[in-house]
């Protein structure tokens, strides 16, 4: 999906997002090669967002989460891709960003 998304869509990052993804990896255990790889790939072929807002509009449970609606939001993102229940929960109360599975959302992006 990563690939798709840098293909034919305009990815979004902020410095915070960045460091949501290199938490979740370093603790899933992948080999830092790995995560400076695929943090490499996002920061060069995504585009980087000033988050300005202060809050979402409906927060997720986990307050970590809340940056990757802020990006979304802030970079005007049409969907929010996550495996993350704390976001994905959200989905039938946001029009935009649509969020959604990976596989939920692939025939949409195109994947």
């Amino acid at each position: 999906m990563l690939i798709r998304v840098a293909q034919s869509h305009t990815g979004l990052y902020c410095g915070k997002v960045v460091g949501e993804y290199i938490e979740k990896l370093v603790d899933l255990r992948h080999p830092p090669e790995r995560i400076l790889k695929l943090m490499t790939y996002i920061m060069g072929s995504f585009l980087s967002v000033t988050i300005k807002t202060v809050s979402a509009p409906i927060c997720p449970s986990d307050p970590d989460d809340e940056v990757f609606l802020l990006c979304a939001i802030d970079g005007n993102a049409d969907y929010l891709v996550s495996e993350d229940h704390s976001l994905t929960n959200l989905k039938v109360r946001y029009n935009k960003p649509v969020i959604g599975k990976s596989g939920e959302l692939a025939h949409a992006l195109g994947a």
